[in-house]
């Protein structure tokens, strides 16, 4: 699978390839099919708890705010005052600046806030940010030393929002 940065969310920016078991002889037709699922019920996910929202912003040209929102599993039937601990992993070229984790009163979820500073890059990266690679962002949540969650993924590149 390949990840092809996008400017806008709204851009179909995830592609999938495979190398076919023989060659197509020249000349030759060749079927290709494919299906795209959509899950909008929550009958339909795998049980666990997941991430059901990612939001971010940039607050300045130095560093990015991410908002992300997990639910579903055994999280509401947790007690009130049950905490859960987000381990964050940020790749190279960024550092964790901050982060919050509580409960989401209105999901019964909990919501995961963290903050990343971009590092200064080389000369050129900050005459061309556009060289600069993505940064790979990793958050999952974990009770008492057991992960219970899907780990979340995102790339960020700096200078972009």
């Amino acid at each position: 699978m390949v990840l092809i940065p996008s400017e806008q969310e709204i851009h179909d920016n995830v592609v999938a390839y495979f190398s076919p078991k023989e060659q197509a002889a020249p000349g030759t037709a060749m079927r290709f099919d494919y299906r795209m699922r959509w899950l909008d019920a929550p009958g339909g996910l795998p049980p666990g708890v997941r991430t059901t929202a990612t939001r971010s912003s940039q607050p300045d040209k130095n560093s990015r705010q991410f908002v992300i929102d997990f639910a579903g599993g055994k999280l509401p039937a947790l007690k009130a005052d049950a905490k859960a601990e987000a381990v964050v992993s940020v790749g190279p070229g960024a550092t964790l600046l901050e982060q919050q984790c509580f409960r989401n009163p209105v999901t019964g979820g909990f919501r995961l806030t963290f903050k990343i500073g971009f590092d200064g890059g080389s000369t050129l990266q900050g005459i061309l940010p556009e060289k600069r690679g993505p940064i790979e962002l990793r958050a999952f949540l974990k009770f008492e030393d057991k992960s219970v969650s899907e780990t979340w993924s995102y790339a960020v590149t700096p200078g972009k929002s």
